[in-house]
């Protein structure tokens, strides 16, 4: 019996037989590596299944909520390669690797083939489209055991990403695992077949490899293919994440640097000389990346943006768009609407924008982690949290990234429905600076009050 063009009955036969399979797997890999002493695995086997439980809800809400939607289409379009890969192997590897002419689609247009392929004019979306054949194979051809394995192949960079965080705060292995994994948007938009599951993995592998090959100077290969693949997915999912990641992931690199210079001085001085520097290398290379960026190169992304912006806020999206203001197409412009960008990247929809279900829900978790920030300036002074951010390159580094991919989300996208997705890849670091922060804070706090007792004490 056949659901939607998409779901069938097959798939709800499947899903408790991946379920207990991915479960099994999650808890043997969990008693290995804790036998071997590594403590972060305890959280291992909850995280595949908060990965799961976000995977499957994902699938019912587009099937049944929203009826259809972009991963409706990832599946369809996988699925028709998976096909032709079994009926011509040749054309799929043709295909796959690059050679996406239109000439080649007109095999999909046959009875041989359950979908037709979508995305053939959009290669950013096609590019997920190919993972997704892949994917299809592991799924046994249905869309939620396809789901649950996308969300599983998602979280390995996800578990990568906590394994480093563990590793440089040992002491925060539950706050660490609630910012990447617990997050409610993070856990439901980015377990499913789209792009914003593809892009938060890549990002945590990109660090996992720049953390262990730049910072801790482990040259190996395997960290050199993880910034690589990473580098690459991003050029061909989302190339804009770029504009966050690299200069800020420089920038972290140049702090790390001053690490054995204590003089305050000294440090002020090569701290802003080597993040000039970061910057400037950062962008630089992003320019020598602007023809594989498409319309995402330096000197489009603003035309880029605003076209996409104006779109959202077209009659059919009425009641669900927002609107920042304008603002001229100049640096002076943005820096002028650079706070209000940034806090609907951030904060928005808020409880006062809700329409719908998805909205509420999204304005809920919003509403917490703006009280975690207000929280977080109100119980400890400002000159604390600033020198906790500089002392901490790493938290540095989130809190750029995390505020400059929410600017750029913010600036673009005029759309509620749009932006609570698209917003996901920056919340798990900007949760992660919150609870690093407010620990240092505290930390900062016993010290003091120690201070102070030791004082006394010696005073009488």
């Amino acid at each position: 019996m056949i659901l939607r063009d998409f779901i069938e009955v097959y798939d709800f036969l499947l899903f408790p037989i991946y379920i207990i399979v991915f479960s099994l797997f999650a808890i043997a890999f969990k008693k290995k590596y804790l036998l071997q002493g590594k403590d972060e695995y305890r959280y291992f086997d909850l995280g595949i299944i908060i990965k799961m439980t976000g995977a499957f809800a994902f699938a019912i809400v587009y099937a049944f909520y929203y009826k259809d939607g972009d991963t409706g289409n990832y599946y369809r379009t996988g699925k028709a390669l998976m096909e032709l890969l079994f009926t011509r192997p040749s054309d799929y590897f043709e295909i796959m690797i690059g050679n996406a002419h239109p000439n080649r689609f007109y095999y999909f247009y046959s009875d041989d083939y359950t979908f037709p392929v979508f995305w053939s004019n959009d290669k950013y979306a096609f590019f997920v489209s190919r993972i997704t054949s892949v994917v299809t194979i592991f799924g046994a051809g249905r869309f939620i055991p396809t789901t649950l394995t996308f969300s599983i192949i998602g979280f390995w960079g996800n578990w990568k990403l906590y394994q480093m965080m563990c590793e440089i705060y040992p002491k925060l292995k539950r706050q660490l695992f609630i910012a990447i994994f617990a997050v409610p948007s993070t856990a439901f938009w980015t377990s499913g077949i789209m792009k914003d599951t593809v892009t938060l993995s890549a990002v945590c592998w990109y660090l996992y490899g720049f953390y262990n090959l730049m910072i801790k100077r482990k040259f190996n290969w395997y960290y050199w293919v993880a910034i690589i693949a990473a580098v690459y997915i991003h050029l061909n999912v989302k190339p804009y994440v770029l504009y966050a990641l690299l200069p800020g992931s420089l920038i972290w690199l140049s702090t790390s640097l001053l690490d054995k210079y204590n003089a305050s001085f000294t440090r002020s001085l090569l701290t802003m000389i080597l993040v000039s520097m970061g910057s400037v290398a950062g962008f630089f290379a992003l320019s020598l990346l602007s023809d594989k960026m498409g319309d995402y190169a330096v000197d489009r992304v603003l035309e880029k943006s605003e076209v996409v912006r104006s779109d959202l806020k077209r009659e059919a999206y009425r009641g669900n768009s927002f609107d920042i203001g304008e603002y001229d197409k100049s640096i002076t412009g943005m820096i002028s609407i650079a706070p209000k960008a940034i806090f609907a990247g951030l904060f928005r929809p808020s409880l006062l924008d809700v329409r719908n279900v998805v909205m509420f829900i999204s304005a809920i978790e919003n509403t917490v982690l703006l009280y975690l920030l207000i929280r977080l300036f109100w119980r400890y002074k400002w000159g604390i949290i600033f020198k906790i951010i500089y002392q901490q390159s790493i938290v540095m580094f989130m809190m750029i990234f995390s505020l400059f991919f929410s600017f750029s989300v913010g600036l673009s996208i005029s759309n509620f429905g749009s932006l609570v997705r698209l917003k996901t890849p920056a919340l798990p670091f900007f949760v992660l600076s919150l609870f690093i922060i407010e620990y240092f804070c505290e930390q900062e706090r016993i010290k003091q009050f120690h201070y102070i007792e030791f004082e006394k004490e010696n005073n009488h």
